[in-house]
């Protein structure tokens, strides 16, 4: 009994074969993709569901904020020096500005009531970062919560954190004049007056 049934599926299974091959060499058979085509593939755009909440700020006050986003991407990192890919609950964006000088804007956006403790985070996993080089200024009057980090090796570019409401913003700017920090100091004012979507 177990020839019989061993015959019958080795029997099946070349049925199937033969099947299958009649079937893919038909004209009506099997259609494979012409290598020659120039068709692109379709691709789907998915829509960012975190809001651009530079762009808000530029469009805020664009007669004061004469910038726009030369360059918008998400990243793990603050300041191209701090590994924040572990931060919870939080999406990271860099805005490259484009202006009267170079600035660079950190969108960290944290989930609704969780910007004090996406703060927090942030600044424990910079002072676990931070090289010999560098130390952080607690300072008042930028936002909710706020610090600089000064970095020895880099004296000519200053670093700000600042806390408002949900979300963290780190700006990157050239020391080298003075109007660039009056520029950052109005941009927190302003992050502070308009009403971010998260």
């Amino acid at each position: 009994m177990k020839k019989a049934q061993l015959f019958i599926i080795i029997f099946i299974a070349i049925a199937l074969f033969i099947a299958g091959d009649y079937y893919v060499n038909t004209p009506d058979g099997l259609r494979l993709a012409d290598s020659s085509s120039t068709e692109a593939p379709a691709v789907t755009q998915i829509e960012d569901p975190y809001p651009n909440l530079t762009q808000e700020l530029l469009d805020y006050k664009p007669s004061e904020f004469n910038y726009k986003i030369l360059k918008r991407e998400r990243t793990k990192q603050l300041f191209e020096k701090f590994d924040l890919s572990n931060l919870a609950n939080a999406v990271i964006y860099a805005n490259i500005l484009e202006g009267k000088a170079p600035i660079t804007i950190y969108e960290i956006q944290s989930k609704k009531n969780q910007g004090a403790l996406v703060y927090q985070n942030m600044k424990l996993k910079i002072v676990d970062q931070m090289s010999s080089g560098g130390e952080i200024n607690e300072v008042d009057g930028y936002g909710y919560n706020s610090f600089f980090y000064n970095d020895i090796n880099n004296a000519n570019t200053g670093y700000l954190i600042s806390q408002i409401k949900d979300n963290i913003f780190g700006f990157q700017y050239s020391k080298a004049d003075e109007n660039n920090f009056t520029t950052i100091k109005s941009m927190i004012n302003a992050l502070m007056d308009i009403d971010l979507l998260i």
